[in-house]
C-alpha cells in the first residue's frame, strides 16, 4: 500500500485561500461596478452594500464549508490508508521468515518480529529485554566493530556471517545486514538477520561430497575427462590422465578433445557423439586413442551428461585395456596353436586307431589259425596218446604172455 502524493496538508491550505481572495477581489470589483450602474440613489446604494456585504459573508461562508469538508474527507480518507498501511506493514513484517530488529545506537533491542526471536531462541516479549550484546559472543568483538564503522561512515554494513547465543546456549550462524534508519529524531539500526543453519550444513555436507568426489576422481585408475557440453571445453583432469595421454595439465586444460586428436579413429568419436545424443550416456564402448606420442592404446570408454552451475558437464571415462588386448591376443594364439596340435594329435590318433584295427584282424585271422592248428594238434596228441596207451596195452599183454608161458616151462 501506498500514500497519495497529493497531501491535503500542503496543497489545500493554499488552494483554499487563493480561492477565497479571488472570489472577494471578484466580488468587490464587478459588485461595487453593477450598483453604481444601476442605481444612482445614495440611500438605495448603502443599502445594497449592507445587503452585499452580507450576501459576500454567506456566500464565502459556504464555499469556506464545501472546501473544508472536502478537505477533511480527504484527511480521513489518507489517516485511514495510513493505518491500513501500517497495520499491513506490521502484519508482514510479523509474518517474515527472516529476522528482523530494530535497535538503538548502543545495541538495546527496541523492536523485533517473531522469527528473528525464534532465531535466538526466545519470545518477542523475552527478546526486548536483551541488548545486542547479550546474543554476541565475545569473540565477535573485532568484527562487530568494523561493522559499526562501516555502518557510521556509509549509513549501512553488511552483509556478514556470525552467530548468534540461543537460549539454550549453543551458537546459531546468522547472516546480517542493515542500514541506519531515523525515528523521532534519533537514529536506529534495523537490521535482517537470516538463520543460515541449514545452509552451512547444506554447504559442509557439498563440500564433503565433493571432497570425496575428488578423491575418488583422483584415485581412480582410470583416467577421467569432464569437458563442458557447449564447446567440448577441458575443464578438469585427473592423474591417470596426463599419465596416459602424456600431456600436462596446463596442455590439456581449456583445449577440445579434438583439438589435442586424441581419437585415433573418427569413426570411434562419431559413434561415441551419436549414442550420448540419443542415450545421453555411453558404457563401456571400445576405441582406441591416440598418446601425445603418437602411440595407441585400446580403451573402453564410458561418458554421461551431469549439470552444475547451470550448464551441462561431461564426464567420460577412460580404462585402458591395451595390456588385456595384448594378453587376450596372446591368449588367442595359444588356443589356435592348441587347437593346431589336437588336430594334428588326433589325425595321428586316427592313423595309429586304423592301424591297430589292421593289426587286429591279422590278430584275430591268427588267432583263428591258431586256434585251426591247436585243435589239430589237440587231435593228432589225441591219436598219439590212444596210440601209446595202446602199445602200453600191448605190451603188458605181451608180458603177461611171456609169464604165463616161463611159468609153463617150468612146470614140464
Amino acid at each position: 500500500m501506498s500514500v497519495r502524493s497529493n497531501s491535503p496538508g500542503v496543497r489545500t491550505p493554499f488552494r483554499i485561500a487563493a480561492l477565497y481572495a479571488l472570489i472577494g477581489v471578484l466580488w468587490i470589483l464587478f459588485s461595487d461596478r453593477l450598483l453604481f450602474a444601476l442605481f444612482t440613489d445614495p440611500d438605495i446604494l448603502t443599502s445594497l452594500q449592507t445587503v452585499k456585504g452580507w450576501f459576500y459573508v454567506l456566500l464565502t461562508a459556504v464555499l469556506l464549508y464545501l472546501l473544508i469538508a472536502g478537505m477533511s474527507s480527504r484527511l480521513k480518507s489518507t489517516y485511514t490508508e495510513l493505518a491500513a498501511e501500517k497495520d499491513y506493514n506490521n502484519t508482514l513484517i510479523r509474518r517474515l521468515p527472516l529476522g528482523l530488529a530494530l535497535c538503538s545506537m548502543d545495541g538495546q533491542l527496541v523492536d523485533a518480529n517473531p522469527a528473528y526471536a525464534a532465531i535466538i531462541g526466545r519470545t518477542v516479549e523475552e527478546t526486548m529485554t536483551l541488548s545486542y550484546w547479550d546474543i554476541t559472543p565475545r569473540n565477535y568483538a573485532e568484527q562487530e566493530q568494523a561493522q559499526l564503522d562501516s555502518l557510521k561512515a556509509t549509513g549501512r554494513y553488511g552483509p556478514y556471517e556470525k552467530e548468534y547465543i540461543h537460549k539454550d546456549g549453543h551458537l546459531v550462524p546468522v547472516r546480517l545486514t542493515g542500514l541506519i534508519v531515523r525515528r523521532d529524531n534519533e537514529d536506529f539500526i534495523w537490521s535482517t538477520v537470516e538463520d543460515i543453519t541449514e545452509q552451512q550444513k547444506a554447504s559442509k555436507a557439498l563440500q564433503q561430497s565433493e571432497e570425496k568426489f575428488m578423491k575418488a576422481f583422483h584415485a581412480t585408475p582410470d583416467a577421467i575427462i569432464i569437458s563442458r557440453e557447449n564447446d567440448g571445453m577441458l575443464v578438469d583432469i585427473n592423474e591417470v590422465f596426463i599419465q596416459q595421454s602424456e600431456y600436462t595439465r596446463d596442455e590439456a586444460l581449456g583445449r577440445t578433445i579434438l583439438e589435442l586428436n586424441l581419437w585415433a579413429d573418427p569413426l570411434d568419436r562419431e559413434r561415441y557423439v551419436a549414442v550420448l545424443k540419443e542415450q545421453e550416456k555411453v558404457r563401456e564402448m571400445e576405441a582406441r586413442f591416440r598418446t601425445k606420442s603418437g602411440r595407441f592404446i585400446d580403451c573402453l570408454v564410458s561418458g554421461e551428461f551431469f549439470p552444475l552451475d547451470n550448464e551441462f558437464y561431461l564426464l567420460t571415462i577412460v580404462r585402458d585395456i591395451t595390456e588385456r588386448k595384448a594378453a587376450e591376443a596372446e591368449l588367442e594364439k595359444y588356443h589356435l596353436h592348441l587347437e593346431e596340435i589336437v588336430k594334428e594329435r588326433t589325425s595321428d590318433l586316427l592313423h595309429t586307431q586304423e592301424a591297430l584295427q589292421y593289426l587286429l584282424e591279422d590278430v584275430n585271422e591268427a588267432k583263428k589259425e591258431l586256434e585251426t592248428k591247436l585243435a589239430e594238434i589237440e587231435r593228432m596228441n589225441r591219436i598219439f596218446v590212444d596210440r601209446e596207451l595202446r602199445m602200453v596195452e600191448l605190451k603188458e599183454k605181451i608180458m603177461e604172455l611171456e609169464r604165463k608161458l616161463k611159468g609153463a616151462g617150468r612146470s614140464a
